[in-house]
């Protein structure tokens, strides 16, 4: 398998269970258990990525070890803190349990995993992430095999899952002298400072506080019901842009550029073919439709979105781009991405105060919006 693939499965995996596993209950009928988890694993999220500030791109763009041993040991003490926070959170809101609770510190792990994956693929050792990919296909195995025949091992699955990729973590953070050098009081404020304080936090919460107010006003405005399948097809429609965005674009930028070129071909072509696919099966009556509850709405969602995720994919592009150019201006991006993300947060309240029945057009307006946002940021800073 090439390396390039093997990284990219690795930070796929990683970022991606929640939305795998919202998919996973959606398929098998627990829709209800899909939406508690997609509401549950969103604010766990929230919590963990705000205060990732775009390290992992960082990371890549720079080559900066040091800042790799600085990210770890701040993730790995700052999952107290959020750990309280996130308990709080459950009690004021009567939705605490204890499959909860974990939920939480298995996203935790991965949050510390990413920066293993990064470090191995500057290191180019990837040892880690065969290992990595083989417990995740594991854990999915093991939870659509518990929901299909018993329906009550999920906890103790993920508590399995939790003690086998923490044990390679303790294993690797304990073999790198250079990473115990940081656990003391100074350098852990000297973190803090970099994380919460840097422009890349403010990045970071921008994009997802967009997330968050799409979400409230789709159920204000829709019903939780309703506003499931707009999640659904939204996170369809910005995967390969945010999977783009996040993991797999410094690693295109560092290899080859001509490989985004053959992505974006294969991209549009699919998703040409998926649009016209739809259009022509609206009509039909297949069982698998009725798990979606297709409609003609639905179906409009779906093309829309489709069309919104060919523009969006090539803006995000074009912002790693400006990253990677401009590192000595990155800071100057970061704060944009912060316009940037109050200019997307205001289009579901928008249309939905104003042209209601145009909220399936959501996510192709925010993709338009993307592509101008950031083409603009490039002439300017790049081209001229």
């Amino acid at each position: 398998m090439p390396k390039i693939s093997l990284i990219s499965i690795s930070y796929l995996l990683n970022s991606f269970l929640s939305t795998a596993l919202m998919f996973i209950y959606f398929f098998l009928g627990q829709t209800n258990k899909a939406a508690e988890l997609a509401l549950i694993s969103s604010f766990i999220l929230v919590l963990l990525q705000i205060f990732s500030s775009n390290k992992r791109n960082l990371i890549l763009v720079t080559k900066n070890k040091e800042l790799i041993n600085k990210t770890l040991i701040f993730r790995i003490i700052f999952v107290i803190p959020i750990s309280i926070i996130f308990f709080l959170y459950l009690n004021i809101s009567n939705l605490f349990s204890v499959t909860n609770f974990i939920l939480f510190f298995l996203f935790s792990s991965l949050w510390i995993n990413e920066i293993f994956i990064a470090e191995s693929e500057l290191k180019k050792n990837y040892n880690f992430s065969y290992y990595f990919i083989l417990l995740m296909v594991l854990l999915f195995f093991s939870i659509i095999l518990d929901e299909l025949l018993f329906g009550k091992f999920f906890i103790y699955i993920i508590i399995s899952f939790i003690i086998f990729l923490f044990s390679k973590q303790i294993k690797n953070i304990f073999t790198n002298i250079q990473i115990l050098k940081y656990l003391n009081i100074k350098n852990f404020k000297n973190s803090l400072y970099d994380n919460i304080l840097s422009s890349t936090f403010f990045s970071s919460f921008s994009f997802l506080l967009s997330v968050f107010v799409w979400r409230f006003f789709l159920i204000k405005f829709l019903s939780e019901e309703v506003a499931i399948y707009f999640f659904l097809v939204f996170a369809i429609a910005s995967f390969p842009s945010t999977f783009l965005n996040n993991f797999l674009g410094m690693t295109i930028i560092k290899e080859k550029k001509l490989i985004f070129k053959k992505l974006y071909f294969a991209l549009t072509v699919t998703t040409i073919v998926m649009i016209f696919l739809l259009r022509y099966l609206i009509n039909i009556s297949i069982p698998i439709f009725d798990i979606f509850a297709l409609n003609y709405e639905i179906y409009k969602l779906l093309i829309y979105s489709l069309v919104g995720t060919i523009i969006m994919f090539p803006a995000m592009f074009i912002r790693l781009n400006i990253i990677f150019i401009s590192v000595k201006n990155s800071n100057l991006i970061f704060y944009l991405d912060v316009l940037y993300g109050i200019l997307i947060s205001l289009v579901v309240p928008t249309i939905g105060y104003f042209y209601l029945n145009y909220l399936n057009t959501a996510y192709l307006i925010c993709s338009i919006i993307s592509f101008i946002f950031y083409y603009t940021i490039y002439y300017f800073m790049i081209k001229k």
